[in-house]
């Protein structure tokens, strides 16, 4: 009993060295595997960091080329000129958004314009832009801009912008030194000439002037009409149906007319071109005419 006890203890101490030298073979490989681990990172973030180096460097990768989609009324050349700055530079290390902020400085682009850059290996950057939309004219101290559909001046109209047949946007010059409300004035001419041209567009076509000067109203003038017409500033289109319904009798009953407003509800007010030479129909009430009202006095 005692012989067997003695065995069983020495197995015990044999398995304990066993295991014991095991640990240290295993603790080893693991030691090996992480210094070689480790000298193979050291190794790749060497050969990355060289390979960046080289990929980077000046002579490689050089943009040769600046390729343009997108652009319409903007010339290729036009924006190639303004990459022109980064022409030979290498590839990869130019800064896309100084290249877009760049782009952004041609008219037809601007802040609200789309640019996209990228870069097309090995030496091609890729512009793809979308142009603001014209959208009226205005005349501003003798100079006629063309204009976005914010209003926003794009350029000075001139031969190149001929196919746009805007009515001009007037009035301007006396407000020229209130930036805010000049703003304000511009906006409201061009989305009048959005709404004549969406909603009446052969109306639209004998509009030649729009006159902002007046807080109140806005005024249109017609090609072949010798009398302006005054439209509500909330309201553009209202009356204009009434109007279009009355047209001939405006225009055939009392010969020169100064103005027709159509800013009232439901009634048009015509002034004759001298009120002294129509005592009567100056104070005549409101007649009916297709179920329309129609009233000829001198106060708006």
């Amino acid at each position: 009993m005692t012989r067997r006890s003695e065995l069983r203890y020495l197995r015990r101490d044999g398995n304990r060295m066993v295991r014991a030298r095991r640990r240290r073979r295993t603790a080893l490989r693991l030691s090996l595997l992480a210094l070689l681990w480790a000298a193979g990172a050291v190794a790749a973030v060497a050969a990355l960091g060289a390979g960046g180096r080289w990929m980077t460097s000046p002579g490689r990768f050089q943009l040769t080329h600046v390729e343009v989609r997108g652009n319409q009324e903007a010339r290729e050349e036009e924006i190639r000129d303004l990459a022109r700055p980064w022409m030979g530079h290498n590839l990869l290390v130019i800064t896309l958004d100084n290249v877009e902020r760049k782009v952004r400085e041609h008219p037809w682009i601007g802040e609200s314009g789309l640019v996209r850059i990228s870069r097309r290996l090995p030496g091609t950057l890729l512009v793809t832009v979308g142009e603001r939309k014209a959208g009226g004219l205005a005349l501003l101290n003798g100079v006629a801009w063309l204009l976005d559909e914010r209003g926003l001046p794009i350029d000075r109209f001139g031969p190149r912008y001929a196919r746009y047949d805007f009515p001009i946007i007037k009035g301007l010059d006396a407000i020229r030194r209130d930036p805010a409300r000049l703003s304000r004035e511009l906006a409201d001419g061009a989305a009048m000439t959005r709404a004549l041209s969406e909603s009446q567009p052969a109306f639209a076509a004998q509009v030649s002037e729009i006159d902002v000067s007046e807080p109140n109203m806005l005024v249109l003038r017609l090609e072949g009409e010798s009398y302006d017409l005054r439209l509500s500033r909330q309201e553009y289109l209202k009356n204009l149906e009434n109007y279009f319904a009355l047209k001939d009798q405006i225009k055939g009953e009392d010969g020169a007319i100064e103005y027709v407003d159509l800013r009232w509800q439901d009634r048009i007010a015509v002034m004759p071109a001298s009120a002294a030479a129509f005592p009567a129909k100056s104070a005549r009430a409101p007649a009916e005419t297709n179920s329309r009202a129609r009233q000829k006095d001198g106060r708006q």
